[in-house]
Order: structure tokens, then sequence, then C-alpha cells
């Protein structure tokens, strides 16, 4: 009778023992895109390309190379050399439909796009640009400053990637997108170089009359980078003092690394099987855990009587 009553008191728990074994248990996990061994493959399939946007013939694009110092994953990362502006850069655009929807699910199904930069010491500025060009974002701009003389671990959330403006939401246009995006890309550029001028506001590697002439167009501007080389949001005399101080100069290229390129916080659901003798334990342990209440409920009973 006990046995019985001991069986029936185990309705409950049997239940949650087969919820256990076959309950899907939600993970986060990361997708590393590039960790640049030795070539420019990703994950998708489709590997990165160097491009140059002025489209001048025969002129040299970024010249790059695979470098051990600075990588963070593996043995070696991309190390790129560029110029004072990103009239250069490298893109991920994918060259099938399967590519480009294998990358719209990572941005759905992830929370953050993560890489390292290791910049070296002799730098006056160096800034990212991380640009996602699609068909829901259109062309969506991120521009992050760059320490120097430093390896720097960069997360971008997805459902926010620039602090300065909440409506950009890469997560969530991959996921309203989905597989009815006709295009879905990525840029990255880089501007800055070693003992760059900051008062070079054309961009042509040089600071001369030009640049004090856009200064003069813009002076008390707060929204034009232009003329603002101090970079406060406001292009005034502080600005006209490092145009003087610059006059005259010259930039030149310079290098940077960059590695281990990856969306973090991927959701996955596997399935959680326990080994045998765990599982075996833990019925063993519901079991004598009822048998106990059942005899113990069974004394107290006999006791009243």
């Amino acid at each position: 009778m006990h046995r019985f009553k001991s069986l029936r008191a185990l309705d409950w728990r049997l239940p949650l023992v087969a919820a256990l074994i076959v309950a899907p248990v939600k993970l986060k996990a990361d997708t590393v895109l590039s960790s640049f061994e030795g070539d420019l493959s990703t994950a998708i399939g489709t590997p990165w390309k160097f491009y140059d946007a002025s489209g001048v013939e025969g002129e040299q694009l970024w010249p790059h190379q695979f470098v051990s110092e600075g990588a963070t994953d593996g043995a070696q990362a991309l190390e790129i050399t560029h110029f004072n502006n990103w009239t250069h850069g490298f893109n991920l655009q994918p060259d099938s439909d399967q590519a480009r929807l294998d990358l719209i699910e990572l941005f759905a199904t992830h929370d953050t796009l993560e890489f390292d930069i290791t910049a070296p010491p002799a730098t006056s500025w160096r800034q990212i640009f991380v640009i996602v060009n699609s068909s829901p974002t259109n062309w969506s701009q991120v521009q992050i400053d760059i320490p120097a003389n430093t390896t720097t671990h960069f997360t971008m959330p997805l459902t926010n990637p620039d602090p300065t403006d909440a409506s950009k939401n890469w997560k969530q246009s991959a996921i309203d997108g989905g597989p009815t995006a006709t295009y879905w890309e990525i840029f990255v550029a880089l501007q800055g170089a070693d003992l760059a001028p900051t008062a070079d506001f054309d961009f042509d590697s040089d600071v001369d009359g030009t640049d004090f002439l856009i200064w003069q167009q813009n002076v008390g501007s707060l929204t034009a980078e232009e003329g603002d080389a101090n970079f406060d949001g406001l292009v005034d005399g502080v600005d006209l003092g490092a145009w003087e101080g610059e006059l005259g100069r010259s930039s030149t290229t310079a290098s940077i690394v960059i590695d281990n390129i990856k969306f973090g916080g991927g959701a996955s659901s596997i399935f959680a099987v326990p080994e045998p003798s765990t599982l075996v334990g833990a019925l063993l342990a519901i079991a004598t855990f009822g048998l106990r209440r059942t005899k113990s409920r069974s004394r107290q009973q006999s006791a009243r009587k």
C-alpha cells in the first residue's frame, strides 16, 4: 500500500524529469565573422574586398598584410595601411542569395558586433567608420574614435549601434526586412594618419590656404565637421589656432591592425540531454524523496490512530 502511495506521490515529479530531459536550453553564442588567418574569408563564404571610392585607375588600394602583432584571435591579424581620409575602405558584399541571407541572419540573431583594433603610438587622431548599407537601413553609419598605442576591443550593440542616434537599430532592421531585404552589406573605413594634422579640413594630406577658407566658411557652426580641428562640435578660434600651428604640414599614411570581427550573444537552441548515470541518479533521488515523504506521512497517520 505504501509503495502504491509513493508512486502516486511521484506523479508530479515525473513530468518534471521528462521536461528536464527534452526542454531546450537557450544559450548565447558568438559567431566569428573573420579572424584573418592569412586570408579575407568570412563566415558567410564571401571574402572581404578592398575598394577605392575615388575610382582612380591604377591607384593602389589599401596595402595590407597579415601579421602576428595585434592578433587577438588565432595567430594572425589584418594590418592595413590607410590614408588621412576615407576614400578607401573594405567591404563585405554577399556574392550569392545564400550569403546575403546568412549575413542578415547574423544581424537578426545576435546582440553585438565586435572587433579588436591595435593602433600605433604615433597617432594624433584615428577613426573607424562602420556602415551597414541595406534596403531596410539605407546607408547607416557609425563613427568611432580609436585610442592610440593600445589594443581596444569595441562592442557595438546591434539594437543601438550609435549612442547619438537612437533610431538606428540594425538588429530590428534585419528582423523586419528578413529574406525580403534585396541587399545587405558592411563597409569599414578608416581615417587619420601618424602625426596627421587635424586642420587638414579638405583631406588632401596637407594644411594650406584652402583649409583656412573652409574654416572661414564654417566658423561659428555647431554642426560642420570641416573646420573643427579639435572635434568639439564647434568651429571657432581654437580651430583657427590649430590651422595656424599646422600650416605647411603634410600627413603620412599609417598602419592599423584589425582582428576578430564577430557577432556576439547569438541565440541558439540545443537539447541538453543528461548522461545516463546522471539521469538514473536524479530519478533515484526523486523516488527516495517520495518514499521518505510517504513513510513519514504514514507514521503521522498511525500516531493519530
